[in-house]
């Protein structure tokens, strides 16, 4: 859902950091992100602990903090995936439709009606857009079942070293990556 939020253009023009919620069904997830020209990060809160994401554009790769064990993981973008979050875009845009202005999180925004055709399905969203930010300030399917927006934004010149993993991490070897059990083969030892 993060590719919908996020802005039209390659490049973020303004720098800023804000507080989202993301809503899908009865579920509600806040998160904290940070904007700086091709790069982002999102801080989220788990039952089982916190996790950072950063993503970098000239690393096509997202990088997996994990504060509470000081441990990280560098996940390879394939193609597709890497489309869609630098573009912003969640598949091939086919049609969009202004459907008149709106102020959403004390910003004035243009709310369009957006189709996309993404793995092959159709997909309709509503899309409120700043161009002031030159972002997605607030987006919802249009079916209404998930919806998400940035809230509380505070532009300004973010801190680099948020976008860079931490001197005192360390990577995540494959032991450390929880695999699922295998069924236990029985024998019939009497």
């Amino acid at each position: 859902m993060v590719a919908v939020l996020l802005a039209a253009s390659p490049l973020f023009a303004v720098e800023f950091s804000a507080d989202t919620v993301m809503t899908s069904g009865k579920r509600t997830l806040e998160s904290k992100f940070y904007f700086a020209g091709d790069k982002w990060r999102m801080e989220e809160q788990f039952p089982q602990g916190a996790r950072i994401t950063i993503f970098r554009r000239e690393k096509k790769s997202l990088i997996l903090l994990f504060p509470e064990k000081k441990r990280y993981i560098i996940q390879p973008l394939p193609e597709p995936e890497f489309q869609i979050i630098a573009t912003r875009k969640p598949g091939e845009e086919l049609e969009r439709i202004e459907l008149g202005q709106e102020k959403v999180s004390g910003l004035l925004t243009t709310k369009y009606r957006v189709t996309y055709k993404a793995r092959g399905r159709l997909m309709k969203t509503v899309e409120w857009y700043s161009k002031d930010l030159d972002v997605v300030i607030k987006s919802e399917s249009g079916s209404g079942r998930w919806s998400q927006e940035i809230r509380n934004i505070k532009k300004g010149k973010q801190d680099q070293s948020l976008f860079e993993i931490p001197g005192d991490y360390q990577a995540l070897s494959s032991k450390d990556i929880v695999k699922p059990n295998k069924p236990s083969k029985r024998t019939n030892a009497e």
